[in-house]
């Protein structure tokens, strides 16, 4: 591609894009080889002939030689504030053992004052050469002095060192919660460092946390990396009302370079209400989507809820979030109030309890295009096919 040619007079249109393949995605015009922009809108799409005359009024014009230009991706569902912050965490997505883990964060530790928290994300067990997840005593021989947490890629699991498992209070004596599990050693009882879905909360409460300016760098770290994929707009599943004024903050200063439709976690849905917000309101580059709710965990992690069980885990067929009746209650509460629900569910249990509760909802409050929306759904037959179609 030569590189584009740029003009000084004030132009009428911004940029000029010529001899392309470009996908327009619109049916009557699949296909354009020139298209003009101006203040971020497409005002032209057409023939390179048809675009000869605004060549002496474009700011820039830029030659494509024959390369494909495509629209801007939306990613619909990502972790897009939680993936911004874990750019300034210690990455260990291409550890492949526990070992190697360890060093990198010893050698974290080695240039981080004592005490201080030592964040990690990216660990995958099933490309560990031990096949297992790393435990407390693993985690402590990196460190003792720092209370460390390391997050599983599936965000569904964490590991804590014994400084962080102390800090949190957690101990043979903490019960699982709803809809979590506390690994335990089978032997003594005492916590093995790994929590499982809503058993990631018993460290919230000792953990730092992130701070406004903070969560707007991580916003514009994440946009950097989604720009140079080609991603334009993103839903954000799952944001309570701090990190909503992250996104604004980030919006107003410039850091935000990607349209977010943003999904209020269900338990935040009350700090949100004095406010009026619901479903569509804001704009293009910001706009309030959906109550996000969980109603399983994950196949990773063997918690998504199943009716069967797990192979070679005869007792284990996952956990459901809520009883059907408190799942019942969340959908209708949202649903009652005009939001649009968006709920992860991804074993064929989890997918049948969302379906009854917004049948049940739906039953009760009628509601025209509502858009209510199942994450994942995974795990799935021909009845539960039926019933969604």
């Amino acid at each position: 591609m030569d590189p584009p040619s740029l003009r000084s007079d004030k132009p009428l249109i911004d940029r000029l894009l010529i001899n392309g393949r470009i996908l327009t995605m619109d049916p009557a015009q699949p296909e354009v080889e020139s298209l003009a922009t101006k203040d971020s809108r497409i005002v032209f799409a057409g023939s390179n002939q048809a675009a000869e005359h605004l060549a002496g009024v474009a700011g820039e014009v830029v030659d494509l030689r024959g390369r494909t230009v495509l629209p801007g991706f939306i990613d619909a569902h990502i972790h897009f504030l939680e993936y911004g912050l874990s750019l300034t965490q210690l990455d260990l997505t291409g550890a492949r053992s526990i070992e190697e883990m360890v060093q990198k964060i010893a050698e974290k530790a080695s240039g981080t004052r004592a005490g201080m928290w030592l964040r990690c994300w990216g660990y995958d067990d099933n490309k560990l050469a031990e096949r297992r997840h790393p435990t407390r005593w693993d985690l402590d021989k990196a460190t003792e002095n720092h209370p460390v947490l390391l997050k599983h890629v599936s965000g569904h699991m964490s590991v804590l060192n014994s400084k962080a498992i102390e800090l949190a209070g957690i101990s043979r004596d903490t019960p699982d919660p709803q809809g979590g599990r506390v690994d335990r050693n089978p032997d003594t009882g005492e916590p093995s460092g790994l929590l499982l879905e809503t058993a990631q909360d018993l460290i919230q409460a000792a953990l730092p946390k992130y701070s406004l300016d903070e969560m707007c760098e991580g916003l514009r770290l994440a946009s950097e990396k989604a720009a140079q994929y080609g991603i334009t707009s993103i839903h954000d599943p799952g944001i309570d009302a701090e990190q909503f004024k992250a996104y604004q903050r980030a919006l107003e200063s410039g850091r935000l370079k990607t349209r977010a439709y943003l999904m209020i976690k269900h338990e935040s849905l009350p700090s949100f209400e004095s406010t009026n917000v619901v479903t569509g309101l804001g704009d293009e580059w910001l706009r309030i989507g959906p109550v996000k709710i969980f109603a399983d965990g994950s196949l990773i992690g063997r918690t998504a809820a199943m009716f069967e069980p797990f192979e070679n885990e005869p007792g284990n067929a996952g956990m459901p979030t809520w009883t059907q009746e408190q799942l019942d209650a969340a959908v209708e509460e949202a649903h009652s109030k005009g939001f649009q629900l968006a709920v992860h569910a991804i074993g064929d249990r989890g997918i049948s309890m969302v379906l009854d509760a917004f049948g049940k909802a739906l039953k009760k409050i009628p509601r025209r295009d509502h858009r209510h929306r199942i994450e994942h759904c995974g795990v799935l037959n021909a009845q539960l096919m039926g019933r969604i179609a």
